[in-house]
């Protein structure tokens, strides 16, 4: 997990969306008031930046803020072409390993 703020990013999970493109989840915990968070995908060709919404995990704020976890949705990059994550505005890197 990273720390990122109030937000801790616990983990993620990815599925097919198209040709070229990946759905992913990334189960996050609060720990302080919701704020967006900065997601950048890296890989080979270059790097795509998303932002986490809190908003689109389709629960008002005080129920993600009592949850153990919960789940914000976001569209990437395909993931057998991301080589690793960067999580936030300082830029925490995870390597990924290859599917």
């Amino acid at each position: 997990s990273l720390r990122e703020g109030p937000l801790e990013v616990l983990g993620f999970a990815s599925g097919r969306a198209g040709s070229d493109r990946d759905r992913y989840a990334f189960y996050v915990r609060a720990h302080g008031p919701l704020r967006p968070l900065r997601v950048a995908f890296h890989g080979p060709d270059g790097s795509v930046e998303r932002v986490l919404d809190p908003g689109a995990s389709l629960r008002r704020q005080p129920a993600l803020m009592s949850a153990a976890w919960f789940i914000i949705p976001v569209v990437g990059p395909p993931r057998a072409q991301v080589t690793g994550l960067e999580i936030g505005p300082m830029g925490q890197r995870v390597a990924l390993a290859s599917e």
